[in-house]
């Protein structure tokens, strides 16, 4: 039971220099495999600035990517050491024409067993987690994790943002349409990282947030931000299951359906030109289970229509 309440919490809480941003000749970029048609390129470990361990990256090129020479839209995908496979399966069976690149960033395989505490550390600001809220501090403990284990939030956005980016602009073909994907923890980081540095993504696909974390840090973020700017740029899709509502003890003191759906009330209210929100309680889903799939399908489907596109639920 307690390695469960730790898995389920967990999941809620080499500089190289090209000379070109052409992208090197197909003989020069290897790849491990072809899954999906996707080719999957080689894993690399970079350490951003400000952080304390290696993430790896994980790349995988579209099945045209050598023959069009065009450039493509880019998914960025947090918790990349279990969503990158699972990213090229969504996309390739959502029914859309449109082709991406896709980058999965998460732990090394060697660092599996710590991958919790530094999801943690990662997606977070300096903040007390379960502050005021006494059901959530009991579920910390219960998963092992120490509710004040945070702060390197700032660092992974512009680490993301900044020098990975720039590195893998000057090695791939990747346009300027980035789409920021997370699901539980990373959900709450994807809404971080819209007001950490706005505009740093075209389009946010926050699933599943806890964004009552911190004693709504997020939320004096929104605020914050709000008074400074008129309006925000963004394609905005939030959503969650409708069984979070009610799913008990590990999932319930997160408040993420409640605090979810505020967070939309409260930027709908800003009346911002620029914002495309777009919000989604999928009926009976519960965290951690098609929530997740069937968040990123629907935002996929939302951003490039077309005429293959499938029911959602199929």
């Amino acid at each position: 039971m307690i390695k469960l309440y730790r898995f389920i919490i967990g999941c809620m809480v080499m500089t190289v220099t090209y000379a070109s941003a052409q992208t090197p000749p197909r003989s020069e970029i290897t790849h491990n495999e072809e899954y999906h048609g996707y080719f999957i390129q080689p894993a690399r470990l970079i350490r951003g600035a400000g952080l304390p361990w290696d993430h790896q990256i994980q790349v995988a090129l579209p099945p045209s990517y050598f023959d069009s020479g065009k450039t493509y839209p880019v998914l960025w995908v947090t918790d990349g050491s279990f969503r990158f496979k699972w990213a090229i399966d969504t996309l390739t069976l959502s029914g859309i024409d449109q082709e991406m690149i896709i980058v999965a960033i998460g732990a090394p395989p060697a660092a599996s067993a710590e991958m919790l505490k530094r999801r943690t550390y990662d997606f977070l600001p300096k903040v007390d987690i379960a502050k005021n809220n006494p059901e959530l501090q009991k579920q910390i403990e219960l998963s092992g994790l120490a509710s004040n284990e945070t702060g390197g939030g700032s660092d992974f956005v512009s680490f993301v943002t900044g020098a990975l980016r720039n590195d893998l602009g000057k090695r791939y073909l990747m346009s300027d349409d980035h789409v920021l994907y997370g699901s539980s923890q990373g959900g709450m980081f994807c809404v971080f990282a819209l007001f950490e540095n706005a505009g740093a993504f075209k389009s946010y696909i926050c699933n599943s947030p806890p964004l009552a974390y911190g004693d709504g840090m997020q939320f004096r973020a929104e605020q914050q931000y709000a008074r400074a700017h008129s309006d925000l740029a963004a394609n905005l899709f939030l959503s969650a299951g409708e069984g979070e509502i009610l799913q008990g003890g590990t999932i319930t003191p997160f408040h993420v359906v409640s605090s979810m759906s505020l967070m939309a009330e409260t930027l709908k209210l800003r009346n911002y030109p620029s914002l495309k929100l777009n919000v989604k309680i999928f009926p009976d889903e519960i965290h951690h289970r098609w929530t997740s799939t069937l968040s990123l399908r629907w935002a996929l489907r939302e951003l490039y229509h077309s005429p293959k596109s499938l029911n959602v639920k199929g």
